[in-house]
């Protein structure tokens, strides 16, 4: 009875923590910079070098609670020591392993039903270090994810880390600059073929190049510190051989749903 009562009173001081993070007065943020790169090692077996691959994502703070967003295929490719790589909003690098971002041994992400998303919840260490203070506070908040798509021809940005570009130096000497792509919404939302069904996605006219899937796609505005999302990269469709690519796009009341819907799933 007491270690479920200690259970508890933990939980609730970690929301506290978490929250006086998320909610702390910081220094302005680009929203570009709020995009997070998850890169995992390979060693080849042949000739026993390090591959890297990466995706991206982004977090997400709803109250006192901060998520961590990424597609499911992106997920999946990750592990606890996958290296969660941003940049401080100071200008540094930083980076940390994913597990002292989650607690338990087990697979943290949680997987959304007929999309390609998956949520992680965040569950803070009992001394969270700077470099965890920092990460919280690129974090959207929901609010701020629109449930409803702006017109077709709307001007829209994606950021993330295609290709890898913005990474530089990987293990030597780390300077992160998310990469943007600027293009317009090309479609209402639409269904397509998936392994589960058909998902409902969005097109836009910009090619993403692998890497960038989990990208926030921000509704571009003038001043570089708004921040209005209407979706989030799932990846690319092209229909024919004259190379040209539309990129496709998850809805953000899909993404709204994906948080709201793994509540229960999570400990208090």
């Amino acid at each position: 009875m007491f270690h479920r009562y200690a259970c508890v009173v933990w939980g609730i001081v970690l929301a506290c923590l978490c929250g006086s993070y998320l909610h702390a007065e910081q220094t302005p943020i680009e929203r570009w910079d709020r995009a997070i790169c998850l890169v995992d090692i390979e060693v080849d077996k042949e000739s026993n070098k390090q591959k890297h691959e990466w995706s991206t994502a982004f977090l997400v703070a709803d109250g006192e609670h901060a998520t961590l967003v990424a597609t499911a295929h992106g997920a999946r490719a990750t592990s606890r020591e996958t290296t969660v790589m941003f940049r401080r909003p100071e200008g540094e690098s930083g980076s940390l392993p994913l597990s002292d971002l989650c607690e338990g041994e087990g697979n943290p992400w949680r997987l959304q039903a007929n999309a390609d998303v998956a949520v992680m919840r965040i569950k803070l260490p009992e001394e969270p270090s700077d470099v965890i203070h920092d990460l919280l506070k690129l974090a959207i908040p929901l609010k701020d994810i629109q449930t409803s798509l702006p017109m077709r021809t709307t001007p829209v940005e994606v950021t993330g880390y295609p290709l890898g570009l913005g990474i530089k130096g990987l293990g030597v000497q780390t300077e992160m600059s998310p990469i943007v792509v600027c293009g317009q919404i090309a479609s209402r939302e639409m269904p397509v073929p998936a392994k589960w069904g058909n998902e409902t996605i969005f097109l836009i006219q910009l090619a993403g190049a692998g890497g960038i899937s989990g990208g926030p796609v921000f509704l571009q505005e003038d001043s570089p510190e708004a921040v209005e999302v209407i979706g989030m990269v799932m990846g690319y469709v092209r229909e024919d051989k004259t190379g040209v690519m539309m990129s496709r796009i998850i809805p953000g009341r899909i993404l709204v749903d994906a948080v709201n819907n793994s509540y229960s799933r999570f400990s208090p």
